[in-house]
């Protein structure tokens, strides 16, 4: 499991005691401490139950019958919490939008990491991720960006502009842009974004408006995210000032092709 070896690279310590959750308060948990145990205790996190398996044998699998799952994964210490959303399908089809079936978020709730600045540690894994890994796309953002821009607390904090058959959830900290997005927006474009540090991968574009997370607030972050907005386009991103403006995305097929290979 790719995820594995990742994991144990960017936190050799934490994944010491890596275990698999179902959350981050659940007392029933798997050890995944030793190498080649990931996969495997996320497969016996996410079995089906007794209740699942008598419904689908009286009223057969539904419409979109497939395998997923989700896995909290904890380790050596606290504040530092990895989620794994993994999905047979590329697209979790949805009444009303389209969600990325496979995702790995990391939540990092402490000053230091692995001995490095918390903000230094993230915009160096980051980097690193997009570069071992085939993402379409990314972000990393203070949690006071994300919701200022995709909560709506009429709804219970309900997340607003996820949809990637519409748009980009909007512009963070630091932004990844994989190969569906360096098409559809030109690779010239991201590389010349105006106000960020800018690096190429072998699988994109990584966008980045300074060293701190927490400067979201600060009026020169506010100008240097406007201007690349008005630079790269604005019909990419989602703005919850304006839900009425025509947005462009990627000609994205939403369901995997696996669906009829009925398996993996």
């Amino acid at each position: 499991m790719k995820v594995e070896r990742v994991l144990h690279d960017i936190l050799p310590r934490w994944s010491r005691k890596l275990r698999v959750r179902l959350d981050t308060r659940s007392r029933e948990w798997f050890d995944a401490s030793k190498p080649g145990k990931l996969a495997g205790a996320v497969r016996r996190l996410n079995q089906p139950g007794r209740t699942y398996k008598s419904l689908v044998k009286r009223y057969d699998p539904g419409e979109y019958e497939r395998e997923t799952g989700n896995a909290t994964l904890t380790g050596d210490h606290s504040g530092v919490y990895v989620f794994l959303n993994l999905d047979e399908w590329l697209f979790i089809p949805q009444q009303d939008r389209q969600l990325f079936g496979n995702s790995i978020s990391i939540w990092v709730e402490r000053k230091e990491v692995e001995g490095t600045p918390a903000a230094q540690w993230t915009s160096d894994v980051f980097a690193g991720l997009c570069e071992s890994m085939d993402f379409m796309y990314g972000f990393a953002y203070c949690n006071g960006e994300y919701y200022s821009k995709n909560m709506d607390t009429t709804k219970g904090y309900a997340a607003i502009g996820q949809d990637p058959s519409r748009h980009l959830p909007g512009l963070y900290w630091i932004n990844f842009f994989g190969e569906p997005y360096v098409g559809l927006i030109g690779k010239k474009c991201l590389m010349t974004t105006p106000g960020s540090v800018i690096k190429e991968t072998k699988n994109g574009v990584l966008v980045q408006f300074g060293n701190e997370p927490l400067s979201w607030r600060t009026h020169e972050y506010k100008s240097a995210v406007e201007d690349a907005l008005e630079h790269i386009g604005r019909r990419y991103f989602f703005d919850r000032q304006n839900t009425k403006q025509q947005t462009v995305a990627p000609h994205f097929t939403l369901e995997s092709i696996e669906r009829d290979k009925g398996r993996l």
